[in-house]
């Protein structure tokens, strides 16, 4: 298990070095095994029976020491099932066989196809020497996200206080403070005594 943050570059050869550095730091403590990792982790963060690692990516690239599911004879379907894990990531040995599997519950089959699209084009790009990464967005996509970034808005001149009074007064019997089972309106939060 590393600790990696993609955002860091977008040129797949640093990426690729910063990832080799940190594994050189984690074979370290290679005895103190991932699954006591998380369990340690889910027990610090009071995450006991929840995902504390969702997303999961797995290699089974082995070089010349062959798998040994390949003498059994040809895949034809693979599945894998970790617990409290939402998406998993394999490649296998022989040709690269590119699987996720996900939990269809909890990702729209849309998203989880444009994901793996995103991800073949990356790995195209690698194989093909394009150490940078593109994304790969749709006309729906590239405006939903314009219409996410569109934050401009027109602030207000008027104070906090100048904005509560007028609150008061326009909405002076709609609740504005709720604490337990108290409920105190706009017009009694003005009569409210300052201490």
């Amino acid at each position: 298990m590393l600790d990696i943050d993609c955002s860091e570059t977008d040129n797949y050869s640093e990426l690729c070095s910063n990832i080799q550095r940190t594994l050189a730091e984690a074979m370290e403590h290679k005895l103190y095994e991932g699954i006591q990792v998380i369990r340690d982790l889910a027990r610090k963060k009071g995450m006991v029976n929840q995902p504390v690692m969702p997303i999961v990516f797995t290699s089974m690239l082995f070089g010349e020491h062959k798998d040994s599911n390949h003498t059994i004879g040809k895949q034809v379907y693979t599945s894998t099932q970790t617990t409290q894990v939402f998406l998993e990531a394999n490649d296998m040995d022989g040709n690269l066989n590119l699987t996720w599997d996900y939990v269809s519950d909890l990702f729209d089959k849309d998203v989880i196809e444009k994901m793996f699209e995103q991800y073949i084009s990356n790995v195209n790009n690698i194989i093909d020497g394009n150490v940078l990464f593109e994304e790969q967005l749709n006309t729906s996509d590239i405006n939903l996200l314009k219409k996410y970034n569109m934050t401009e808005t027109t602030i207000s001149d008027k104070s906090l206080i100048e904005l509560f009074t007028e609150s008061v007064r326009k909405y002076p019997d709609n609740i504005a403070v709720i604490d337990n089972d108290d409920m105190i309106t706009y017009g009694g939060l003005i009569r409210w005594p300052i201490t």
